[in-house]
């Protein structure tokens, strides 16, 4: 439904639909005071001429609706839980929602003594072999007319439903966000592609600097070790010493490194930039050691 006038013309297919498929008869509907679900000539007609009694809330008393307010929650609920999980964008609300229902559906309540809507409805117990994993990674064959022999077989997909009256699946392709309803799906349900979208544009996700004592001027970043900032040489001729386990004296040697005398959270930010040798400059390393006054080996990494 796109808009609200649509609701009557949906009222009158499910009253159709409930009295082709089970023989049933739509006997009261209740609603709020909305003029598009009921309170129109045409609806008043339509529910003369068919029977329905219909019944309204109080202005501004939900709880008078209150079974239908539960079942929306419960609906909301499912979906933002398939929304979340999935990462899917905001403009895939209504595939979030036709699955909620889908699987509410095939799920036991205690308002039916332990049985599923499906299974009142169709006679049958529900049948879990096809259910897969909202949002995870599949890949559809591709259709052999207009196929190359070197082309591909497969084209990477999401899975974003179930079809209304098919056995297949619902998939959108990655690049093309085209959907489409096949049966031949082949699925990696622990893969979910916009999670790892979502990962790879995140600002956690990229190298962060670390976060300087207070007081401390940048020009300090490149002074050697044991030396002030402000009366160390100024072309930063010195090369700043390392002592080694091996040696003992200032050379690199293949030895492997130490850190002695350092806090929680400065081992892991000079680990962080041991790891990142060629992302960080050799002038940041030098100032961690100076606030420490440690005995640090740092391995070479190539440029």
């Amino acid at each position: 439904m796109v808009t609200k006038d649509e609701a009557l013309p949906l009222i009158k297919q499910f009253v159709k639909m409930v009295k082709t498929q089970f023989d049933k008869t739509v006997k009261a509907i209740r609603s709020d005071n909305a003029l598009e679900l009921g309170r129109s000539n045409e609806a008043l007609r339509f529910f003369a001429e068919t029977g329905i009694r219909h019944e309204t809330s109080c202005i501004h008393t939900p709880q008078q609706n209150g079974v239908v307010e539960r079942k929306h929650k419960h609906l909301l609920e499912v979906s933002r839980a398939l929304l979340f999980q999935s990462s899917l964008p905001i403009r895939f609300w209504g595939e979030c929602v036709l699955t909620a229902t889908y699987i509410i559906n095939r799920m036991p309540t205690k308002v039916l003594k332990g049985k599923t809507p499906f299974e009142m409805l169709s006679g049958r117990p529900p049948i879990y072999d096809h259910l897969r994993v909202f949002g995870s990674l599949c890949f559809m064959t591709t259709s052999k007319p207009g196929r190359d022999k070197f082309q591909e077989r497969a084209k990477p997909c999401v899975f974003v439903g179930y079809p209304f009256g098919k056995k297949g699946y619902r998939v959108m392709e990655l690049d093309t966000f085209k959907i489409h309803e096949l049966r031949d799906v082949i699925f990696h349900e622990t893969i979910f592609p916009f999670v790892v979208k979502s990962k790879a544009h995140s600002p956690t996700s990229r190298p962060v600097r670390p976060v300087l004592p207070t007081g401390v001027d940048d020009d300090a970043l490149g002074q050697p070790v044991g030396q002030d900032a402000h009366t160390a040489d100024p072309d930063n001729t010195t090369a700043p010493q390392f002592t080694t386990p091996s040696t003992g004296s200032g050379s690199l040697d293949a030895a492997p490194p130490q850190v002695k005398g350092l806090s929680g959270s400065l081992i892991n930010q000079l680990i962080f930039m041991t790891m990142f040798a060629a992302v960080y400059c050799r002038k940041t390393l030098r100032f961690a050691a100076a606030q420490s006054q440690i005995s640090l080996y740092v391995p070479r990494t190539p440029m």
